[in-house]
């Protein structure tokens, strides 16, 4: 069973963040091998990474690591590529392990709902296009639905490649939902194709839902 979503955006030296759900619960969606490994190898060692990184500029380890990203482009130039890459990597998991939830039968809700079926014109249309981008993102990266509070809040799917973030676009595109792209987010013999047909049991749009209506009332601690 998953625990309640902690609104904690620790500052560096980061440690890494505790799953909301046991290391078997989101099978068959992901077999617990899989999970451990994703979270207690990959995952910590891109905390490892990018805590490195930012120990040869303590200043900076006051901030979170949304804060960091955000500035990316002041970061001194000896430690800006690191904390790129490894500070992404740990951004992007610990976003993706927020909206993860043991396998059930869910849909969008409410106002999120609605935006979906407006924006792409149903819910079913919406994860078709979605697996398209996805299945047509060559090599490793991740797969977003993000909100556009500059334009009129509008949704967007949107890949990036390696471990880029939404953080470090110009224009602020909260994160509704993320997709890990990487091989080992496919778990034991499974492929892209197959791992995007399970991931949509794992989202958990209560939690996307709130997401949805806090980028609408300004907030940026989600």
């Amino acid at each position: 069973m998953s625990t309640p979503h902690a609104p904690v955006h620790p500052v560096g030296p980061y440690p890494l963040p505790p799953l909301r759900f046991g290391y078997g619960d989101l099978a068959p969606a992901i077999d617990e091998a899989s999970l451990r490994h994703h979270h207690l190898v990959v995952h910590q060692g891109y905390i490892d990474g990018v805590n490195a990184a930012l120990a040869r500029r303590p200043e900076f380890l006051g901030k979170s690591i949304e804060e960091i990203l955000r500035g990316i482009r002041n970061l001194p130039d000896d430690i800006r590529e690191d904390v790129r890459v490894q500070g992404g990597g740990h951004a992007d998991h610990q976003f993706f392990w927020k909206i993860l939830s043991p396998p059930a039968e869910r849909r969008p809700a409410g106002p999120l709902a609605a935006a979906i079926d407006q924006t792409f014109g149903s819910f079913e249309r919406f994860k078709t296009l979605f697996e398209e981008a996805a299945l047509a993102h060559e090599g490793p990266g991740w797969a977003f639905l993000v909100i556009k509070p500059k334009s009129g809040f509008k949704l967007e799917i949107l890949t990036l490649d390696g471990n880029d973030s939404v953080l470090f676009a110009s224009e602020p595109s909260p994160g509704l939902i993320i997709c890990d792209l990487w091989d080992h987010a496919h778990g034991a013999g499974r492929d892209r194709r197959g791992w995007l047909a399970a991931y949509w049991s794992l989202i958990d749009w209560d939690y996307i839902g709130e997401r949805f209506v806090g980028v609408h009332e300004g907030k940026t601690h989600l």
